[in-house]
């Protein structure tokens, strides 16, 4: 299952706030950043309980050709059943700086974790 957050800031995510945020909810998890001259790229998650790995990744509009990306997400969205927020979610999208992506398994742990990540993510970034 695939977790994205079109987020509208081009403050980079400081990565403790981020690692902080999990661990309210998973006190067992383990992270390393990797970073590039833009900033962290990846983040690695790791539950060593359940023995599970997960890659966090951002992309940001400065750095990474996402244009063509926020285009065919807000497409998809246009192409939607009507909905009240379908405008501005579009518009937030295409004006996105940054999009972090997550790939979570299809399980509660995963799940959960997903969801937790995303409304972080949201939330510091000015996301959706």
């Amino acid at each position: 299952m695939w977790y994205r957050v079109f987020a509208n800031t081009a403050q980079i995510p400081d990565p403790d706030v981020v690692s902080e945020g999990i661990r309210r909810h998973f006190s067992h998890m383990h992270f390393r950043f990797f970073a590039d001259e833009e900033g962290w790229v990846e983040a690695e998650l790791r539950d060593p309980v359940e023995n599970l790995k997960w890659t966090l990744r951002r992309y940001c509009q400065k750095a990474d050709d996402i244009r063509g990306e926020l285009q065919s997400w807000a497409a998809w969205i246009e192409g939607q059943p009507a909905s009240p927020h379908q405008q501005i979610l579009m518009e937030r999208i295409m004006t996105a700086q940054q999009v972090f992506t997550l790939e979570a398994d299809e399980n509660p742990v995963g799940e959960r974790l997903g969801q937790i990540v995303a409304r972080l993510l949201a939330h510091v970034a000015e996301g959706v």
